[in-house]
């Protein structure tokens, strides 16, 4: 499988990206001890990605009171990580235990081939989407609210944009992979001719500094702006209601509590997602080519936040809690039903 993954284009980083058949020989050469860890390891994370993903998802999709903005755009990336989790981390476990081998031919081989990376890639800028939108929205709930710019009607078209968005921008890894023969064997390898999709060198490099300004820097440095006025804002409203009514200081009291747990919610999701993918992306600006003890973990770590954010979500939003713990009693009563029903045909037998 090839793993694609964004360069800069500074001098050596701006290279082609990481190797299928690099990164295969390196895992491929662990010991199977060292394999059956990680296999381990990442099993782990695919079972807490998926039923926490998919617990935040049926919430926001089942409760009426979920329906607002920001729960709309959290679901929309627990979708996204819900798809990585589903789509990418089982290729990486196949990868681990036997490497680039495609284990799927002809024509669904194909496309298979260049669906999952560009899945996988498509959801990473769709979250990273979402996270600036969540940092707008929050500006204008919090700072001004006279002026709703991401209403209803407008995020049934704004999520899709972003997924739509998402798919053109990686277009040309979609255009470049190709399934070819391994070397040395008779299976198959997907691998990528990007170079194939530019005509020139400086045209590839364009592209992936495109991709690291507009897609990365950029709503970084808008969400730590956004963040940021929001901070400064309500201290400065702070000290404004303390010399209200008492009435009005219950109020704003009550409005200051609910802004500064979502804003405690939305900082926190944010920054598990930059720390989760800070090595998968500053490895490749680090390295011309990633080291074998560095490639495995950078993928985890990414991965991680696929099983972290949900949980950040419940633990600080308790219409979430409630939910999932409705969902989980539910659950438990129909697994008791089914024992009772199963218990009452064995005695009948």
């Amino acid at each position: 499988m090839n793993a694609t993954v964004i360069s800069s284009s500074t001098n050596r980083n701006a290279t082609t990206p990481t190797s299928t058949k690099a990164l295969s020989l390196c895992f491929v050469n662990d010991l199977t001890s060292v394999k059956t860890a990680k296999v381990f390891f990442y099993i782990i994370i695919f079972i807490a990605s998926f039923i926490g993903n998919t617990l935040i998802l049926n919430a926001v999709i089942k409760k009426a009171t979920l329906r607002r903005s920001i729960n709309q755009f959290i679901g929309n990336i627990c979708l996204a990580n819900l798809l990585i989790t589903l789509v990418y981390m089982p290729r990486m476990m196949v990868m681990v235990v036997d490497g680039s081998h495609w284990l799927v031919e002809g024509t669904l081989g194909l496309v298979l081939c260049k669906l999952v990376p560009v899945i996988h890639h498509a959801c990473l800028l769709v979250s990273i989407l979402s996270l600036t939108a969540l940092s707008i929205d929050r500006f204008f709930y919090i700072v001004v609210p006279t002026k709703q710019i991401l209403s209803k009607k407008k995020q049934k078209f704004v999520i899709p944009l972003m997924w739509v968005v998402a798919i053109l921008v990686r277009f040309p890894s979609l255009y470049a992979l190709r399934l070819h023969p391994a070397r040395h064997t008779d299976s198959l390898t997907c691998d990528d001719s990007i170079q194939k999709a530019f005509k020139s060198i400086k045209a590839r490099r364009t592209y992936y500094t495109f991709l690291l300004i507009f897609f990365y820097a950029l709503p970084l440095i808008l969400i730590v702006m956004f963040y940021s006025i929001i901070i400064v804002f309500l201290k400065k409203r702070k000290r404004v209601c303390s010399n209200r009514h008492k009435a009005d200081r219950t109020v704003d009291a009550k409005y200051k509590e609910a802004s500064r747990k979502t804003l405690k919610m939305l900082i926190t999701v944010t920054v598990c997602f930059v720390i989760c993918w800070a090595t998968y992306f500053l490895a490749q600006i680090a390295y011309r080519s990633v080291p074998c003890e560095l490639r495995f973990w950078r993928f985890f770590l990414a991965h991680c936040n696929s099983a972290i954010s949900p949980y950040l979500c419940m633990i600080f939003n308790k219409k979430y809690q409630e939910h999932v713990k409705n969902a989980l009693y539910r659950s438990c009563c129909l697994c008791c039903a089914v024992c009772e029903i199963a218990d009452e045909d064995v005695t009948e037998i």
